[in-house]
């Protein structure tokens, strides 16, 4: 992925930055990539063109920098999450694991929509590839704790389907359907996985009504 010019080190310039990351996500979501400019990421900022030009050399460098902040906020939360999915039922813990995946697209899903479509030439792929990977040995990892409980004869092609179906529905949702991202849709998801794991929904969570 490509990187910024010059890091900030002051107060004032982070705040610049912070305006510009700001701005860029806004012009992404209400004129799409092609119509994104570093012109019109800086007036929506209210800062120069200079100045954008001192931090980043173009908007494919602007939109890497957000991803790179989303995932390094993602990968901050996940830990934690992860951390006391192990230590849960194997029912609590596909949730916590479920509502993360949901959590990560209900950030600005309308920027995730229209990035998506470039992600290789940002060079972004590798790194979605990489988060689903260690999620899939994670998940592995898991069922093969739950191996007794679990109606399984191959935990880690069970991870693979497992991430990969809630990644494909969520990719659909954000793009086709961003109001299913509720908490309704996502206690359906998870009640999907229960099925398909053979698991006995101890903790049972009730799902709220459709308003």
């Amino acid at each position: 992925m490509k990187s910024s010019r010059k890091i900030p080190t002051q107060a004032r310039s982070r705040a610049t930055v912070d305006a510009l990351l700001d701005a860029t996500i806004q012009v992404i979501c209400d004129l799409g990539y092609e119509q994104t400019t570093t012109q019109r990421i800086a007036r929506r900022a209210g800062t120069s063109i200079g100045s954008l030009y001192q931090y980043f050399p173009d908007k494919d460098a602007l939109l890497c920098e957000v991803v790179r902040r989303f995932t390094d906020e993602y990968q901050s939360i996940s830990e934690q999450v992860l951390l006391e999915a192990s230590r849960s039922s194997p029912c609590n813990a596909v949730r916590k694991v479920v509502k993360l995946a949901f959590d990560r697209r209900r950030q600005e899903p309308e920027f995730y929509k229209r990035i998506r479509p470039y992600a290789g030439q940002l060079g972004m792929q590798e790194v979605l590839e990489s988060q689903i990977n260690a999620l899939v040995t994670f998940v592995s990892m898991l069922y093969n704790q739950w191996s007794n409980e679990l109606t399984l004869r191959n935990t880690e092609q069970a991870a693979f389907l497992s991430v990969h179906a809630v990644s494909g529905i969520l990719d659909a949702t954000t793009c086709k359907r961003p109001e299913l991202l509720t908490a309704e849709f996502e206690e359906e998801v998870s009640q999907m996985l229960f099925r398909y794991l053979g698991l006995e929904d101890t903790d049972t969570k009730e799902i709220p009504l459709p308003k």
